[in-house]
């Protein structure tokens, strides 16, 4: 027998699907228009396959020819998916000396990956570069600069010519 709950069920549940499809697609797009530009990657292992190829005697077959490659295909900015990662790939040193010349405070909070958080404890103390910036940092940077990479210091280090 004919139920009108099954059949607006059956007409509701692909137009729901469809609009939630069509407004995530639309917020993605929104967001990847303002990465750089980069290959298409796989969806769970991104790029990876693009520095190279698979052969029986090492895992990449020459990578930095493949970056050098990807650099003239999508200029010197692009970006990587490695895995689930987002990586910014930057393939020349006057575009890197600007990045971290001008856009400096944009890279100084930086995510500490996974594997360091082992070593440090919940603020990052234990390992410098990888520091939140702030009243620490400061004083660190502070500290390496005045005691550790002084003038007698580092001639102490290199000895006597």
């Amino acid at each position: 027998m004919f139920s009108y709950t099954t059949f607006s069920l059956a007409v509701a549940a692909p137009v729901l699907i469809l609009l939630l499809q069509y407004f995530h697609g639309r917020k993605n797009k929104t967001i990847s228009s303002r990465l750089p530009p980069g290959p298409l990657g796989l969806p769970v292992i991104g790029n990876l396959f693009d520095l190279g190829t698979i052969n029986p005697h090492k895992i990449f077959n020459r990578p930095h020819q493949m970056l050098v490659e990807l650099q003239q295909k999508y200029g010197p900015v692009f970006m990587l998916r490695l895995g689930a990662v987002n990586t910014l790939v930057i393939g020349s040193a006057d575009v890197a000396m600007e990045f971290f010349k001008n856009h400096d405070q944009a890279f100084l909070n930086r995510v500490l990956p996974k594997i360091f958080r082992v070593v440090v404890d919940d603020h990052g103390h234990n390992m410098t570069p990888f520091n939140q910036h702030g009243a620490h940092w400061r004083m660190m940077r502070r500290l390496y600069a005045t005691k550790l990479f002084s003038g007698t210091m580092l001639q102490n280090t290199i000895g006597p010519s």
